[in-house]
């Protein structure tokens, strides 16, 4: 049986701004870093993969028609945009299902973004992502295992086209 997805759903979650459903449409990360719960406990090395992009909008397509108060899904993985093709590929699959009329938030990285993925993205109904800054201390990045995570100048670049294109960025960091 289903446990009612819909009764989990964001809002109440104070950063979202509509009523968006957890979904996940990939698995682990790439990336090592020293402080995070995927690297240290759920996976034994880095392993990203993601799932087929005509899966992923039929399982939309699904929960937008058993749940009709569904406005969007909060794609809740560890780094949603991994791989510019898996990107360009999905949002294209949500604009031909006709599901950009919803309203999507992810958890995405900034070092594997560019204008290309994020006019794909807002063209598709997304509308916020969060992303790991973490720090702005170049030798504290370097302790916490960062790696290509830690490019000030990308994400300066990467913040002017979320706001030039129209998405929202949420940054966290690490204290």
């Amino acid at each position: 049986g289903d446990i009612g997805r819909i009764e989990y759903c964001f809002p109440p979650e104070m950063s979202s701004a509509h009523c968006e459903i957890q979904f996940y449409t990939s698995r682990s990360c790439p990336i090592h870093c020293n402080f995070c719960v995927t690297g240290n406990m759920y996976y034994v090395r880095p392993n990203w993969r993601e799932r087929d992009p005509a899966d992923i909008v039929a399982e939309i397509a699904f929960l937008k028609q058993k749940y009709p108060q569904m406005e969007g899904c909060f794609f809740d993985e560890e780094i949603h945009n991994i791989g510019k093709k898996f990107i360009l590929n999905l949002t294209r699959a949500i604009r031909s299902a006709g599901l950009d009329t919803l309203h999507y938030n992810a958890m995405c990285g900034l070092w594997t973004m560019d204008r290309e993925m994020l006019e794909s993205m807002k063209s598709a109904g997304y509308y916020f992502c969060r992303v790991g800054i973490e720090t702005g201390s170049e030798a504290i990045a370097k302790g916490m295992n960062l790696g290509p995570k830690f490019n000030p100048k990308k994400m300066w670049q990467v913040l002017r086209d979320a706001k030039d294109v129209g998405i929202t960025m949420y940054g966290t960091f690490s204290m």
